[in-house]
């Protein structure tokens, strides 16, 4: 791979030993998968989610002296004052984790974010922009909804990458890598976000990591939210980090004869025994449910409205607890309505993740979600689920039972 003497002297250590050992992962990166230079990038999102193997490499970086030079922001850990909320045991190894990932992004001069979705306000990229993103929502969303370019990066390259303000140029920067390879034509009948979440995941755990899917026959009005949770679900099942929706996404826009963009014949159809296919492997058995967990990728501001709405006049039943999870942004935004859920029996929670320590409370018993994701996620953690949509959520919420 080419370097200018410029990245050769970062390289070399000329300044520092922060940037050099940063260069030195990018460099062997773009030798691996036969990079030809670095190219310049704006912004990186770095997926820290407070564990070992996020930190070990940041700590490196930050104690040799490295700070990142284009705008970085990060994923969520969790809100150490949820321990006391929700009197949960958290011993002293786990909230070093955390006292270690607030301590390394202050160094590193990251924007501590805490968030998953940051591509939906705070970390913006333009159609065609070169960033370095991981997180398994962001990627396929910046790629293929707003036509940015981003390869499916780890928390440590994406790190590197902001570090230096450059990543190697492959995969999915390329133009000839972001041509559609296979046709999904979708006779399945996908009716709202829940729906485009189970299609999406489906898809991920039948299309290979190189596939770039055209995506035809959706008639369902897209959302944010649903083309979040379809991308999010794709990319957890699966590894593919840019798909065009014809009529939707900008690659496929200016595409008149889609057929002929396509680069191969190859073609499936997904249809509505597939989807369900889906829902019913995530739904272990129903019954009296200790938990409802909503906001994994994190919730927007009009799906928390959502659920203020749907409890207009009830409660959360007193043995269930209700999570939502979403930035603080969106909290402050939110203003006094996260009190008037908080007297609903609803915690909305900030900078967390489902997948943390902080919520042991729930583990060993049932609960319902609208994430596919969270519910993969929290089985690791021994706990069953259901999966549905917001509605079907709240008036469990409400029973206890599902």
């Amino acid at each position: 791979m080419y370097l200018t003497t410029e990245e050769e002297n970062v390289l070399n250590g000329k300044y520092g030993m922060g940037k050099s050992n940063a260069m030195k992962l990018l460099v062997s990166l773009g030798e691996m998968f036969d990079a030809d230079k670095l190219i310049p990038i704006k912004r990186a999102h770095w997926a820290v989610s407070g564990q070992e193997g996020d930190l070990f490499f940041a700590e490196k970086l930050a104690n040799s002296g490295a700070r990142v030079s284009v705008v970085t922001t990060t994923n969520p850990a969790w809100d150490s004052t949820l321990s006391n909320l929700f009197h949960v045991d958290i011993d002293d190894y786990e909230r070093s984790l955390l006292d270690r990932t607030i301590e390394v992004s202050d160094k590193l001069g990251v924007i501590k974010s805490f968030n998953c979705t940051p591509y939906l306000y705070k970390d913006v990229p333009s159609f065609g922009e070169h960033a370095a993103f991981s997180e398994s929502s962001a990627t396929p969303y910046i790629n293929s909804v707003y036509g940015a370019r981003t390869n499916r990066e780890s928390s440590s390259s994406a790190l590197a990458a902001g570090v230096i303000g450059k990543t190697p140029n492959y995969g999915l920067h390329l133009d000839e890598n972001r041509i559609p390879n296979i046709t999904v034509n979708v006779s399945a009948q996908i009716k709202d976000d829940f729906d485009m979440g189970l299609l999406g995941w489906h898809l991920g755990e039948i299309l290979k990591p190189d596939d770039v899917p055209l995506i035809k026959g959706l008639k369902i009005e897209m959302t944010e939210e649903g083309l979040r949770d379809f991308g999010a679900m794709m990319n957890t099942s699966g590894a593919v980090s840019l798909f065009h929706l014809e009529g939707v996404t900008p690659e496929v826009k200016g595409i008149s004869d889609t057929s002929s963009w396509v680069s191969s014949r190859e073609r499936i159809t997904v249809t509505s025994e597939d989807v369900e296919k889906v829902r019913k492997k995530f739904t272990d058995k129903r019954g009296k449910i200790n938990s409802v967990y909503i906001g994994c990728p994190h919730s927007t501001i009009p799906e928390v409205m959502k659920v203020n709405r749907l409890l207009d006049g009830r409660k959360v039943n007193d043995e269930v607890k209700f999570l939502i999870f979403t930035s603080a942004t969106n909290i402050k935004i939110l203003g006094e309505n996260v009190k008037k859920l908080a007297s609903k029996g609803v915690y909305v929670m900030q900078d967390s993740c489902v997948d943390e320590p902080v919520f042991k409370f729930t583990e060993g018993g049932l609960g319902a979600t609208n994430s596919l994701k969270a519910a993969y996620y929290r089985k690791r953690r021994n706990q069953e689920f259901v999966v549905t949509n917001i509605e079907n959520l709240v008036e469990a919420a409400v029973r206890g039972y599902i």
